[in-house]
């Protein structure tokens, strides 16, 4: 029906929202920016060669803590509900030694709503440090 007042009018779209108020509509764009489970909770680059482990790009990081050679640890300024975050993580390629390093969480200490800890190695499974190293997560953090 014609809004009240107007004499010509055109509808552009409409959005179909659940109980929750969640976009349901099959070509709602913005549906993924909304969702707070898909928002990034942080983000980190860093050079693990520098003495003092600082920054270049950062959100939602308090510091990062250097374990030794190729082992690292991203506290998170703001933490998350859970530990069952995602984490992609990369570390640079290498051309000089022709190592290509990676980067996987600690063995020993799974993630904790607080921190993250990772470590870079080499081809050949050695840990090694790397100048650039990247983390993003995607998780709760509803308050």
């Amino acid at each position: 029906s014609a809004p009240t007042g107007v004499t010509n009018y055109r509808l552009i779209g409409s959005l179909r929202t659940d109980s929750n108020g969640s976009f349901i509509s099959k070509d709602a764009i913005t549906a993924h920016a909304i969702n707070p489970f898909e928002m990034v909770g942080g983000y980190v680059r860093f050079d693990g060669t520098a003495a003092a482990l600082t920054s270049a790009d950062v959100y939602n990081v308090s510091s990062i803590t250097d374990g030794g050679t190729g082992l690292y640890t991203i506290n998170w300024d703001d933490d998350f509900n859970t530990p069952r975050y995602s984490s992609p993580c990369m570390s640079k390629f290498d051309s000089g030694t022709g190592n290509r390093e990676v980067v996987m969480y600690h063995a020993s200490t799974a993630p904790t709503v607080g921190a993250l800890a990772i470590s870079t190695y080499n081809d050949g499974a050695a840990l090694v440090d790397n100048d650039l190293i990247s983390c993003v997560a995607f998780g709760d953090k509803r308050k």
